[in-house]
């Protein structure tokens, strides 16, 4: 094909540029995406490497080649075979001379790379006498060379269908016919030289061959091009620019010719894949016989280019093609079933510590510690440590769990840990709300009653914004399963040998927004929720958990600090991951319920025992000093002037509670018990605290005092500030009784008598808590 050589210089035999494209063409049929391709460094080699190398390229999908070039020695064979060996290919085509093929496959067959299930062997034409009927090898010389050839294929120009038999027809027919063959030496023979010329000449027709029908093709080609010259007489550069033009069917297939090469052109041939077998049948203990069959057609002008003519047989004499590739192992980096039952073990021991501080704080409810903190909202806060630790179960699920399984875990998962910390942080708000309701409005001297149903709107609020939000997230972007290849963990023929599974959104909804805003809405509450634990700073313990609170917050800020940059590192590593998401789960529930209820634990009796014994000594103190102080109070300003008195009102005290009451008629009042009185009676039994129902109320009215101190009325209006300078507002406070105070409706006649100037903001505080119940 070189011009400057040959200018005029033409052909119908192919290049290798029609076997390039068909073995390309017939490996892509296979599937084959990497083959292996051993040549012998000479013109024959390097040009039919080369075409390989060009169609494999411009293949869809590529086909990947590697190259194992020889020389004529055996040093390099065999670097030639080892580098295949290296590379893995199972499916190789081999382009020998007849000098060396029989020695590559003796080294192949040394490294186990032919004669072996899965491997593929195509050799070029220069081997087509592999093909030949009756080709044989010696059994004792060429045994094992033999036994490898069997289940190998040879690619062949295919010239042998019905286009062809014409001509085999009419050379028989010329054979046996003295009249054509008469014919043929008058037309071509000197008159002189046709005596004995028929009866000498060997007439005998060989059989169809290859390279006969190319001639045959060639000659038909010159005599169309000349017939085609412009002028009766023609120069070679004449009848070469003929050729050019001329196309034909001939016995090989359709003839044309590249404008550039002068070369008959590729897409002109048909090809065949010989499958070539050994006969065991034929076969004999000295000679080893082949039999070849057409495995399969390839004619590039045709529709369906690839015919496939019967099964191919392989080595295993079995018909599926083998794998292109070493069958690959993928590492799908499953979490192991030591580290899910790890996790799944925190997952448990969290939810059961959660149930079991639900059922520690509803047997002790009703005492100081954990009525003061509120039960209600004790039990939400470990209700929403419950369903955050219940995120872990989604995070566990892997293959083979259905796909459909593991999309809805994916969505499984943000349900669970937004409902689980809207629940938790949702308790502390209201905690705190309903607290600084109260304390502020006792700083007022009012009344307040809030219960527990008034503060639970911003549960509420917060609860319908999350949801309305994963609904619409659930709807519209849903999380699903996908398994992402790690293309930095490839083979050598760019295969990726590892994955991991995680869930993907389709867009950026899904993957971006959705999970922003809520973490925004809930990161808002998060902030309100520390704003008013602030502002209960200065509330004794017993009252708040703002200290506690701030802890679990400290402590919460750390592990995110901690766990978050970890976890973005781990992010493709599924099994690390998985766990530091459950012990960030875990220690997020335990930093929640820890610092809440383990000081209420361990303060259930001592608080408790304290305050009795120091409520009963303060009384008994008070009563004994307020007793004497009031009577001296009454007489010293019994005949002094009294002004006009509002109508009476009773100050009692009855089983350490104190009720305000106004009296039921003045009438029958003289103008002397029209001043305040005060009743109060004690308890013979001591002081029992705070009554606890309205129950135990009535059951202690009307027991006098232990030693039978008497009743007393005082109906001087200075007694109020007797009342004031004994000290017994000290013990009014310490009695928890306010509540009685304000339903007497007195408080106003309180503030009168002027014994209000001592009552600071510490007692407001009892005031209020009175409320509480």
């Amino acid at each position: 094909d070189n011009k400057d050589v040959s200018p005029w210089f033409a052909r119908t035999v192919p290049s290798n540029a029609g076997d390039a494209k068909a073995l390309v063409r017939y490996l892509g049929s296979l599937n084959v995406s990497h083959v292996g391709v051993i040549y012998v460094r000479d013109s024959f080699g390097d040009n039919f490497h080369r075409d390989i190398l060009k169609d494999a390229s411009l293949a869809s999908p590529q086909v990947q080649i590697v190259s194992a070039p020889y020389d004529d020695d055996l040093v390099s064979i065999q670097k030639a075979i080892r580098r295949l060996a290296d590379s893995g290919v199972r499916y190789v085509f081999g382009i020998f001379n007849h000098q060396t093929w029989k020695d590559v496959i003796l080294e192949a067959r040394r490294n186990n790379i032919i004669a072996q299930p899965g491997y593929v062997w195509l050799f070029s034409e220069a081997q087509q006498s592999l093909a030949q009927p009756g080709f044989s090898l010696d059994a004792r010389t060429d045994g094992l060379i033999a036994r490898a050839l069997h289940g190998t294929g040879v690619l062949l120009l295919d010239v042998g269908n019905d286009d062809d038999k014409s001509l085999d027809e009419e050379l028989a027919k010329f054979e046996s016919s003295s009249q054509l063959q008469n014919e043929l030496v008058s037309m071509h023979v000197e008159k002189s030289l046709r005596q004995g010329f028929v009866e000498n000449f060997d007439w005998t027709y060989p059989g169809s061959a290859l390279y006969q029908k190319l001639n045959y093709d060639a000659a038909m080609a010159l005599g169309l091009a000349a017939c085609r010259a412009s002028n009766e007489t023609f120069s070679g550069p004449e009848l070469y620019e003929s050729l050019l033009q001329t196309e034909f069917g001939g016995v090989t297939g359709w003839v044309s010719f590249d404008q550039q090469t002068g070369t008959r052109k590729a897409d002109d041939l048909r090809f065949r894949v010989e499958n070539i077998l050994l006969s065991d049948e034929l076969s004999t203990a000295d000679t080893n016989v082949f039999v070849s069959s057409v495995a399969a057609r390839l004619d590039f002008r045709a529709t369906d280019q690839i015919q496939i003519v019967e099964p191919f047989r392989y080595y295993d004499n079995l018909t599926k093609p083998p794998m292109p590739l070493p069958p690959l192992a993928v590492d799908r980096n499953l979490v192991s079933p030591g580290l899910r039952a790890f996790c799944l073990l925190l997952c448990g021991l969290t939810i059961v510590a959660s149930f079991g501080w639900i059922l520690w704080t509803w047997r002790y409810r009703k005492i100081d510690v954990v009525r003061l903190s509120q039960p209600i909202f004790l039990i939400q806060l470990c209700v929403g440590c419950i369903v955050m630790a219940s995120t872990i179960i989604p995070l566990s699920l892997q293959e083979p769990i259905p796909q459909r399984g593991l999309d809805m875990a994916c969505m499984a998962a943000p349900w669970l840990f937004s409902m689980g910390f809207v629940t938790v942080f949702s308790a502390l708000f209201s905690k705190s709300w309903r607290l600084n309701l109260l304390f502020q409005s006792g700083r007022g001297f009012r009344r307040v009653q809030v219960k527990a149903r008034d503060v639970l709107w911003p549960f509420l609020m917060l609860l319908v914004a999350n949801t309305a939000l994963l609904v619409f997230w659930t709807v519209c972007d849903p999380l699903r399963w996908v398994r992402v290849d790690e293309e930095n963990d490839v083979d050598p023929f760019e295969r990726v040998m590892a994955s991991h599974g995680e869930c993907q959104s389709g867009s950026s909804i899904g993957g971006l927004v959705m999970p922003c805003v809520i973490v925004f809405i809930n990161t808002l509450a998060l902030v309100f929720t520390n704003y008013q634990c602030y502002l209960l700073r200065t509330l004794p313990t017993e009252f708040n958990e703002s200290f506690y609170i701030a802890l679990t917050n400290a402590s919460l800020l750390e592990a995110l600090i901690l766990g978050g940059p970890i976890l973005v590192l781990v992010q493709d590593s599924p099994s690390a991951s998985f766990v530091v998401k459950s012990m960030m789960i875990t220690i997020a529930c335990l930093f929640i319920l820890l610092p809440v209820f383990v000081p209420k634990y361990l303060q259930r009796n001592i608080r408790q025992m304290r305050r009795r014994q120091g409520r009963r000594d303060n009384h008994l103190s008070v009563i004994n000093g307020f007793s004497r102080q009031s009577f001296q109070a009454g007489t010293e300003k019994s005949e002094v002037e009294q002004p006009p008195s509002k109508p009476g009102t009773t100050l009692v005290v009855r089983n350490d509670d104190y009720y305000v009451q106004k009296s039921m008629s003045t009438g029958s009042m003289d103008s002397s018990t029209r001043s305040r009185m005060l009743n109060f009676r004690h308890n013979s039994q001591g002081s029992r605290g705070c009554p606890e129902s309205p129950r135990s109320r009535r059951s202690s009215r009307g027991k006098e005092i232990a030693g039978g101190i008497p009743n007393f009325r005082f109906h001087d209006s200075g007694s109020t500030k007797a009342f004031h300078d004994s000290g017994l507002s000290k013990a009014f406070h310490d009695s928890c009784s306010s509540r009685a105070f304000h339903d007497s409706g007195s408080s106003k006649a309180f503030h009168d008598s002027g014994s209000s100037k001592d009552f600071d903001v510490d007692s407001s505080k009892e005031f209020c808590m009175s409320s509480v119940d």
